[in-house]
């Protein structure tokens, strides 16, 4: 099993009460002026002028005093990486099953930040390596591959909304700015003092616009990618997939039916996390299969007449007897192993090979199994790959693949 170590290692974790910190620190003084403006009592003017100026000191001392790394969040000590995730001097700084994705930021004064975004915000984890070659053993003793891990992303809501839901959000962020900027004018005409006050609720609401903006979670797998857009889940496999391009924090998927996605990704290096996805998509259409596979269409549901899973499985149960022939449907084992590790076929017959198979998989192979449902992104196809390691049965197999979204129904 591989292993990334390193006896003084670098790495940078997210500060989580800094902000609030400082906002308290902040607040303090100014409460106490509120107060001494409205009591007009001396001692809340004192306390206020002394903490302001202790706060003062304190701010300009405060690089000199502080620990090593409190106000940037970085700590040295022993690394070691592994399959089980990241240990931090002995102790388990990030679980590799809580890995979202991955990203790296080349430094100016020479490295490069390999950072892991975690499920929850506050657990992101950054650790400095020194080139390129330590980022890919990094990742590898991570077992990170494209093919074993499906990433997660997060991306705004608002390129992928219909049109009438931008425009509508539009409408809506320009009837707040006027609404405000008018209380501005009227207050300013009637009351100088307050009008000014109203300035800065101008500065405040453009600031808010920026942190409320919605986003949706996007999923890179190796057989495609899943998103929600215009309020529907959507499941697209690679192998519809035309072209993938970059600008900045923007990329665009253009598919097979010239419908382009676009998706604009947010927060912490979006341009790093723009060309990390971009990266792995072009890297996954290349080893997509496009040609298609004799028995796929064997093992649909559709060949079950889209009467139900009871159906689809009898037909599965028939066509891989083993003691008819091909012309009536026989489908050999290593075929329909073929055909479960293709990430380019479709995603049904993917799930009938694999409840095809359940009757003879051993430990090994559901281990093998577990390893593809990793790497997988559609929500249906996974669920059943999860189901099968498991040890589920097939029939469990594929209501677990009907239950998360797929059909057990002729496709179109």
């Amino acid at each position: 099993m591989p292993v990334f170590g390193s006896s003084d290692a670098l790495i940078r974790r997210r500060r989580r009460q800094r902000g609030l910190a400082v906002a308290a620190a902040l607040a303090l003084p100014a409460i106490l002026a509120f107060l001494f403006e409205a009591t007009h009592d001396p001692a809340y003017q004192f306390v206020a002028a002394m903490i302001a100026c202790f706060e003062a000191v304190g701010f300009l001392l405060l690089p000199a005093i502080a620990p090593q790394g409190i106000l940037t969040g970085e700590r040295r000590g022993e690394l070691r990486v592994d399959r089980t995730g990241v240990w931090f001097r002995k102790k388990l700084a990030l679980p590799r099953d809580q890995i979202e994705s991955v990203w790296v930021e080349a430094r100016e004064e020479g490295g490069r930040f390999v950072h892991l975004a975690a499920r929850k915000a506050r657990d992101d984890l950054a650790i400095l390596v020194e080139d390129e070659k330590h980022v890919s053993t990094l990742l590898e003793a991570l077992d990170l591959r494209h093919d074993r891990h499906a990433a997660g992303f997060v991306v705004e809501s608002a390129p992928l909304r219909t049109v009438v839901g931008q425009r509508l959000t539009r409408a809506l962020v320009l009837l707040g700015g006027a609404l405000l900027g008018g209380a501005v004018v009227y207050h300013a005409y009637r009351y100088a003092l307050v009008g000014f006050a109203l300035v800065p609720v101008l500065a405040l609401y453009s600031m808010t616009l920026r942190r409320m903006r919605l986003t949706s979670r996007l999923v890179a797998g190796a057989d495609g990618i899943v998103v929600r857009a215009g309020g529907v889940l959507r499941q697209i496999p690679f192998a519809g997939v035309r072209t993938v391009t970059r600008s900045k924090a923007e990329a665009v998927v253009e598919l097979d039916t010239r419908e382009a996605l676009t998706l604009r990704f947010v927060g912490e290096g979006a341009e790093a996390k723009c060309n990390a996805f971009v990266s792995r998509v072009k890297k996954s259409v290349a080893c997509v299969d496009r040609k298609p596979d004799p028995f796929a269409a064997l093992l649909l549901p559709a060949a079950s007449g889209g009467r139900g899973v009871q159906e689809w499985l009898a037909e599965l149960r028939r066509i891989t007897g083993g003691g008819a022939g091909y012309r009536q449907g026989a489908v050999p084992d290593e075929e329909l192993w073929r055909l479960v590790e293709n990430p380019g076929a479709d995603a049904g017959a993917r799930a009938g090979a694999l409840a095809a198979l359940r009757p003879r998989l051993d430990e090994i192979g559901r281990v093998r199994i577990g390893e593809l449902a990793g790497g997988t992104a559609h929500r249906d196809l996974r669920a059943a790959l999860e189901a099968a390691a498991a040890g589920e049965t097939d029939e469990a197999i594929l209501e677990a693949y009907v239950r998360e979204g797929g059909e057990a129904k002729p496709r179109a």
